[in-house]
């Protein structure tokens, strides 16, 4: 699979960033976002060697591949994969199908 590119919506840069803020204010530091962060790193690279690693989302053109306590969604066109939000699992699953429903 080389050539894969992975992008990021502004939906899915804002969900991760919130995520990642939420770590640092809550523990007052910035050690667990920057752990997180490296995962996410390492997921991407997984995905670019495996596009289609991730599990078929019912009802939708998604793909979500899920690590640790999140999910990344994301499609595939072409060479490119589009991650289009980031999603801490521990959350209502509620905000996550109006988030899905956003995303065109």
């Amino acid at each position: 699979m080389v050539g894969k590119t992975v992008n990021w919506t502004r939906v899915a840069l804002l969900t991760l960033f919130e995520t990642l803020d939420y770590f640092i204010q809550r523990n007052g530091n910035d050690r667990y976002s920057k752990k997180l962060y490296a995962e996410i790193a390492k997921n991407e690279t997984r995905l670019i060697n495996n596009p289609f690693l991730g599990i078929e989302v019912e009802e939708t053109n998604y793909r979500k591949l899920i690590f640790d306590d999140y999910s990344l969604y994301y499609k595939i066109i072409k060479s490119k994969i589009t991650i289009v939000l980031f999603w801490d699992n521990r959350r209502d699953s509620k905000l996550l199908e109006s988030e899905l429903l956003k995303i065109k």
